[in-house]
């Protein structure tokens, strides 16, 4: 049962691999300007581990929506979908 729901999660990530490209492209964009020496975490680098992760499992709403809040968040613009 257990391999039956990771195929199909991974079926369901196969199916777009236009948005799959597109949460790789806003992660990436946030790592290259996300500042990583701060006194303060914030919790962010967690946060966009998570919504690519998202993605990877084909929950490209929940992970697409974190990224770009991400990006907004830190006044880093992103090229529209």
């Amino acid at each position: 049962m257990l391999v039956a729901a990771v195929s199909g999660c991974a079926q369901e990530g196969a199916k777009s691999p236009e948005l799959l490209n597109r949460c790789a492209q806003l992660h990436r964009l946030w790592t290259r300007y996300e500042t990583s020496n701060t006194i303060n975490l914030s919790g962010q680098r967690a946060q966009a581990e998570l919504a690519l992760h998202h993605c990877q499992r084909g929950e490209f709403d929940r992970g697409l929506k974190e990224l770009e809040r991400l990006l907004r968040r830190d006044l880093i613009a992103f090229p529209p979908a």
